[in-house]
């Protein structure tokens, strides 16, 4: 194995991959990431369409593994996999342990080649987490450990990175992702079902927008899946979580009745109270991604005990 040239295209892939996460901050999109970009002649693509651990002709051990986008409605899966915020259980490709792709993320953990770690947030879109490490190997169980590392710094920087931490004998500095990473699909899944619109102002700017869970995630039932979720403007998600705002499971606004009866300015008139009994302006397209009427009810309740 030539392991100058496998950390070489490893550093120029981590480097695009920044740049391209800067051109599209939401998630990544799938052509971009198997097109990948040139090396010495050589095109490595970061994903393929079919496998989860992907290795390039021209590499000896994988470039990156994937965890494939959940199905509309549904949360994330293989959420039982994350060991702690940092590190996460990788299942091998099918179920014999030396098949060249399992063999070759062996070769990975073997030779410590840092890895890119794809999470599927909806079809054909993706965040990426780098550099990644294989960090411990378990042929008998059909899987390895994957560690979620910090960037190595700039020459000279002398700022911490990451946390210290020993695992299996090895030493790496880890970041926290678990919750980063499902937090960040939530908000992509419910921005993109609402056509990157506020709910109930229509505003079209994402920076300005957010994905407001409809039964918090501090609740059993609130999952980070789209059918519990709105797409609202920062005012209106903050007027909701402060129970100045209601939804009805009929889709219709409501505001709190103290607040109607206040005179301030313009945005109180126009921004809050003019929503008063008015349905959703903006609503998902597809039925699956709709809000569930049941965890609606529910906070809707939450609502009304508040005003």
């Amino acid at each position: 194995m030539d392991l100058e040239w496998e950390h070489r295209v490893r550093s120029q892939v981590f480097a695009w991959l920044a740049e391209l996460s800067k051109a599209h901050p939401d998630a990544l999109p799938a052509k971009n990431l198997q097109q990948g970009i040139d090396v010495d002649g050589h095109r490595i693509g970061v994903m393929s369409s079919g496998l989860g651990i992907h290795k390039p002709r021209s590499l000896d051990a994988p470039i990156s593994v994937m965890t494939t986008a959940p199905p509309a409605g549904q949360p994330p899966p293989y959420l039982d996999r994350w060991i702690d915020e940092s590190r996460l259980s990788y299942a091998y490709q099918g179920e014999d342990p030396d098949l060249w792709t399992n063999r070759a993320l062996r070769r990975a953990w073997e030779h410590r080649l840092p890895l890119v770690y794809l999470y599927g947030v909806s079809s054909g879109r993706y965040l990426a987490e780098f550099p990644v490490y294989v960090s411990g190997d378990h042929p008998g169980e059909l899987r390895v450990d994957l560690v979620i590392a910090a960037a190595p710094g700039e020459p000279g920087d002398t700022a911490p990175r990451g946390v210290p931490a020993e695992i299996d004998g090895r030493s790496y500095a880890v970041r926290s992702a678990k919750t980063r990473l499902h937090q960040h699909g939530f908000r992509t899944r419910v921005l993109t079902a609402y056509d990157q619109r506020c709910s109930m102002c229509s505003l079209r700017h994402s920076p300005l927008l957010d994905a407001a869970h409809i039964v918090p995630d501090d609740q059993p039932d609130g999952l980070a899946i789209t059918p519990n979720g709105l797409s609202l403007c920062k005012i209106h998600h903050a007027a909701y979580d402060a129970r100045f705002l209601g939804v009805r499971p009929d889709l219709v606004v409501e505001v709190n009745e103290d607040l109607l009866d206040e005179v301030d300015g313009p945005m109180l008139q126009h921004g809050i109270q003019a929503l008063h009994r008015q349905p959703l302006r903006v609503v998902p397209k597809k039925r699956v991604d709709r809000p569930n009427r049941d965890r609606l009810e529910w906070r809707y309740q939450q609502f009304l005990e508040g005003r």
